[in-house]
């Protein structure tokens, strides 16, 4: 505890964070060298010093026989037994290539998450507050010296509750962690008062609601679905069957930079050149559609209807209170795609499905994201789908945060070799038919974590060995 309680600020969380709480989300970075851990420990000592909501600690009350959560931020001078972070490492007595061989080839399983986050890290709300644990958990893996390169590698993980902090925040985490490693100023979000804090999301959320007629057309506009305790119980046991029957797996995916660049181009060069739209069809736009076209292309009933459930962050939508643009809680919802045959994703043009989805993309707004909030509200058990859909290619694109970029440089780390991530429940449950687009590396290669069951896995690595012959193939053509 803090040493002087009254010096202390209670910020209450939102329905938004409260769909994440069975959730420790884990950020991975495989670098070559050895990660100095002193190093890591003063910068955060220093991050969350000057960031004292990152000090903070999970806690709740009990409303009118409802749970609501909030954070006790340290605002004075915490005692010697007071932890801000979570930081344990350990050394590995196999090598690398036990897991992974080295050069990553553009396919390879993805890590044990043992070597990124520690077994004491809690993994839900209520573990959190029981333990009083720190926000924020880190864990270094180092391995031996390999002979055959001569280099040493390190793994990073960042574990935090996902009920607190989102992708952007998590960003905003890492970002400010890499500036004071490197002795360079960040954005230090400013103190909170002393006593009870308004959320400024909550803040929004009210206002808008309140100048909402009719409470109806939110919900139909909500990308959320009420299953209730049985569904969530279905939901559960199809990603199980996936994994048992289908053989469902992790696995990621490196596209080179050179590939991927090659790709765009020939796709764009498709697109109308006259269209205003043209201009906002993003590489997220293209990479989400040709995922649907390319996982779906054999071994799925043309008539099974399929939505993508890919999500985005609403602080653009929400920027009428400046305070949301720096909002280090959760604040996406899934973007309001069309539901889609397989039939129709054999059948359309890979560009007129990429601006279908530009399309969609930029349709975000306020009624979407208090339809999110309505659903979430009124159904605590509500999960984000769709009504009508058969099944869920379930999508999350964080390139835009920039978070696989970090510069591990000033801890001894070289630029990072592959990304990786977790969702770690309290159940172990890995959810399937899923594609987490990374971000790029250093040499603008995109890496894709995914769990994909054996046929579409295998669609999906055949695919990109297909694109990277046609980039070599198109070398020796190049006078």
């Amino acid at each position: 505890m803090a040493s002087d309680n009254s010096q202390q600020a209670i910020f209450p969380l939102t329905v938004f964070d409260r769909l994440f709480e069975r959730s420790a989300f884990v950020t991975g970075w495989l670098v070559e060298g050895t990660i100095d851990v002193d190093a890591i420990a003063v910068a955060l000592r220093r991050v969350t010093d000057k960031w004292r909501m990152l000090a903070g600690r999970l806690d709740s009350i009990v409303e009118r026989d409802r749970t609501k959560w909030l954070l006790k931020i340290p605002l004075g001078i915490p005692d010697q037994n007071y932890s801000s972070f979570a930081l344990t490492s350990t050394v590995s007595t196999t090598p690398i290539t036990q897991y992974i061989p080295i050069p990553i080839p553009f396919s390879s399983p993805s890590l044990p998450h043992s070597l990124f986050i520690h077994p004491d890290t809690p993994r839900q709300y209520s573990a959190w507050k029981a333990r009083d644990y720190p926000l924020t958990c880190w864990h270094i893996t180092h391995f031996p010296t390999l002979s055959e390169t001569g280099k040493s590698y390190s793994c990073i993980g960042f574990a935090r509750c996902h009920g607190v902090f989102d992708g952007v925040a998590a960003a905003m985490i890492v970002n400010a962690l890499i500036s004071e490693l490197n002795g360079q100023a960040w954005h230090v979000p400013p103190l909170p008062s002393s006593g009870l804090n308004v959320n400024p999301l909550q803040e929004f959320l009210n206002r808008a609601v309140a100048d909402v007629d009719d409470l109806h057309q939110l919900r139909d506009a909500s990308g959320y679905v009420n299953v209730g305790l049985t569904g969530v119980l279905k939901v559960a046991g199809w990603h199980t069957f996936e994994r048992w029957w289908r053989n469902a797996q992790r696995r990621i995916f490196i596209i080179p930079g050179p590939v991927i660049t090659q790709f765009l181009d020939r796709v764009r060069v498709d697109l109308p050149t006259e269209s205003e739209d043209t201009n906002h069809i993003s590489t997220g736009d293209i990479l989400v559609a040709w995922l649907m076209q390319t996982i779906y292309a054999q071994g799925t009933a043309d008539s099974t209807t399929v939505h993508c459930t890919n999500f985005a962050s609403f602080r653009n939508v929400a920027s009428v209170d400046e305070r949301l643009a720096w909002y280090p809680h959760n604040a996406f919802v899934p973007l309001p795609y069309p539901v889609y045959t397989v039939k129709d994703l054999k059948i359309f043009p890979l560009h007129e499905l990429a601006h279908q989805m530009s399309s969609t993309r930029r349709m975000l707004s306020t009624k979407h994201v208090l339809g999110g909030y309505i659903a979430m509200l009124e159904n605590p058990l509500s999960i984000p789908a769709h009504q009508t859909a058969q099944e869920a290619f379930l999508l999350s694109n964080v390139s835009a945060s920039r978070i696989l970029e970090a510069n591990w440089a000033s801890a001894g780390g070289s630029p990072t070799l592959c990304g990786y991530r977790y969702s770690m429940t309290p159940t172990e449950l890995i959810l399937t038919n899923s594609v987490y687009i990374s971000g790029r590396l250093a040499d603008s290669s995109i890496v894709l974590d995914t769990t994909l069951t054996e046929n579409r896995r295998e669609l999906l690595e055949s695919r990109i060995g297909q694109m990277i012959a046609l980039y070599n193939a198109s070398k020796w053509l190049t006078p």
